[in-house]
């Protein structure tokens, strides 16, 4: 009977010991991978502090030989930010 419990005492220790060790290595794993997609403040651009306008020549490219459309309203042009302006000025509005 002790050689019985013996045994199973080894197999025991000898099949769990393997897996306690791959669980660890799974959970290392994925707190690596979860890492890796955590966002960092310093990976974050933002696009509105930009200054400086780099599509500019797409506006123009794609409005060929048409004129530019004249904004008659003095309230938009004081109430709209820099971008803004930057966007309707490749769309065509001046």
């Amino acid at each position: 009977m002790k050689s019985f419990q013996f045994a199973l005492i080894l197999v025991f220790s000898v099949v769990a010991v393997p897996g306690c060790m791959i669980v660890d290595e799974v959970q290392e794993i994925t707190r690596q991978s979860l890492k890796t997609l955590k966002p960092r403040a310093s990976g974050y651009r933002n696009w509105n502090e930009e200054e400086g306008d780099g599509w500019e020549f797409v506006g123009k490219e794609g409005r060929g030989h048409q004129a530019m459309q004249q904004e008659n309203d003095a309230l938009i042009k004081k109430m709209q930010s820099a971008k803004a302006r930057s966007i309707e000025r490749n769309l065509g509005i001046e």
